[in-house]
């Protein structure tokens, strides 16, 4: 068996997505879906799919080349610093309060980050456990716009192309990625749109939802300034 065909060979895992695939399809052609019922099954596809990539993670340690900010802001396992420090932390040792003489300022990413250390402190588990929810929160707010507008199945198949990029791994499976909170942002950003309604009286929430996710995104990502007019 040459190499070229080798790589058009699928896995049991790709047949499995593909039948799975096929039988929400039908089903979606035979029975006609409540909201409510996509609303379920939206929460119980992204936490299964955060699970199956990610879940591995959990059992991960501490990895001193991406993770020693962490340990430098809680200083020692023996006096750890406490929620009394956190501005002192946040505006002494980090980009935050060197506003003008740093090359980057990622108010939202070291506030966040700030916050998690004293939250989790030393305990890896808990700070992989919280990526784990915000992947499972990405993949349900890009079901819950998505199923606004097309099929479920659809939409699920658009989760999974979104999923089959590299990059992901990263983001995920590393507690330093600014990205992280970015993602974190943008799924507070899709889930408030996804509740907007055209020419009818939103819920505050919505708009709240919208700028919270906008601060979070443009404040850890330079990339993501952009969506500062949706502030106004």
């Amino acid at each position: 068996m040459n190499l070229l065909t080798k790589e058009f060979l699928w896995s049991p895992y790709q047949f499995a997505f593909l039948g799975f695939f096929l039988l929400l399809y039908l089903a979606e052609s035979q029975f006609r879906w409540s909201r409510k019922t996509v609303l379920v099954a939206s929460i119980f596809v992204a936490l299964s799919l955060s699970v199956y990539l990610f879940g591995p993670n959990l059992k991960a340690k501490w990895w001193l080349i991406d993770d020693h900010e962490i340990f430098y802001f809680l200083k020692s396992k023996n006096s750890q610093q406490n929620w009394i420090q956190f501005f002192e932390i946040l505006l002494n040792q980090t980009e935050v309060g060197s506003f003008g003489n740093s090359q980057r300022y990622r108010s939202s990413y070291y506030f966040l980050r700030v916050f998690e250390t004293l939250l989790w402190k030393d305990n890896p588990l808990l700070w992989y456990s919280f990526r784990l929810v915000i992947t499972a929160l990405f993949s349900f707010s890009i079901l819950k716009l998505l199923t606004k507008y097309f099929s479920f199945s659809l939409s699920i198949l658009f989760l999974l192309s979104v999923f089959s990029l590299r990059y992901w791994s990263d983001i995920f499976s590393r507690m330093a990625t600014s990205e992280t909170y970015a993602v974190f942002g943008i799924s507070l950003i899709l889930i408030g749109i996804s509740n907007y309604r055209d020419q009818s009286q939103n819920s505050i929430w919505t708009y709240v939802s919208i700028a919270v996710g906008v601060m979070i995104a443009e404040g850890s990502k330079e990339n993501f300034l952009f969506l500062i007019p949706f502030l106004s």
